[in-house]
């Protein structure tokens, strides 16, 4: 089996483990206020976001969130994301 066989084999198995379409909002019964912003990246990108998410038991949107207050911080920007 090759590595790529492996990776869609890990991230089709956690498909069902994380469900990355409910939001907040949903789950609190409020209203998510929050808006969509896309970012295009390569396959390879988004596989490497997926296996990061499953690795820290996280979802890629909580992966996402962490790296665009990162750049707020990096130039003097509060964390607000």
């Amino acid at each position: 089996m090759t590595k790529r066989r492996k990776l869609a084999d890990s991230l089709e198995a956690s498909s069902n483990v994380f469900n990355t379409t409910d939001s907040l909002g949903d789950q609190l019964g409020e209203p998510d206020e929050r808006c969509g912003v896309l970012v295009r990246v390569t396959p390879a990108v988004r596989d490497e976001l997926k296996l990061l998410a499953i690795q820290n038991r996280t979802k890629m949107q909580a992966l996402m969130v962490e790296a665009i207050n990162d750049l707020f911080a990096k130039n003097n920007r509060p964390p607000i994301a």
